[in-house]
């Protein structure tokens, strides 16, 4: 019997199969880049404001999409700057990750480029912005408190590999 699917779940694309899936009316493809910042064994994510798509009130690492004429290192060097005000380079392309979103309207498809990141600056103070309401540095064994349960899984198998590295 499949799983039914609360809208707005993450569902990588290996594990459609299990999951009964609407019929939906459009299709929309999206390319993001995340970042993966490791300040003191501990790493940095930030939480979504409660209007912000997809999966509102949650967890997850500094992201967005890409602009025309960029590539996925150039996103995520502008998207932590826009989301934290910090200033970081790329160290490493970590994983490429698909998945999709559901909403009533349309199903969007995700590709996800996700980045080991460093601070370029010696200025570490985090300045969020409106589509985030906290952040926290968060240590390894943390990351499967329920605290941070909305951090899909294919993040945290990203954010492990980078404290292996270390």
């Amino acid at each position: 019997m499949l799983k039914p699917v609360p809208l707005g779940t993450v569902i990588p694309l290996s594990d459609a199969r299990e999951y009964d899936l609407p019929e939906v009316y459009s299709l929309v493809h999206r390319v993001v880049a995340s970042g993966i910042l490791i300040l003191n064994g501990r790493v940095l994510l930030l939480r979504r404001a409660p209007n912000e798509f997809p999966s509102p009130d949650t967890w997850a690492l500094p992201s967005g999409a890409m602009e025309l004429g960029e590539i996925p290192s150039q996103t995520i060097v502008r998207e932590f700057w826009e989301e934290t005000g910090l200033k970081i380079g790329v160290r490493q392309r970590i994983a490429v990750e698909a998945y999709f979103y559901d909403k009533p309207e349309s199903r969007i498809h995700i590709i996800e480029y996700i980045h080991w990141v460093e601070l370029v600056s010696s200025d570490c103070e985090v300045r969020l912005s409106p589509e985030h309401t906290e952040y926290s540095f968060v240590r390894e064994s943390d990351l499967g408190s329920d605290r941070f349960f909305s951090l899909v899984a294919p993040r945290r198998r990203a954010i492990c590999s980078v404290l292996e590295l270390i």
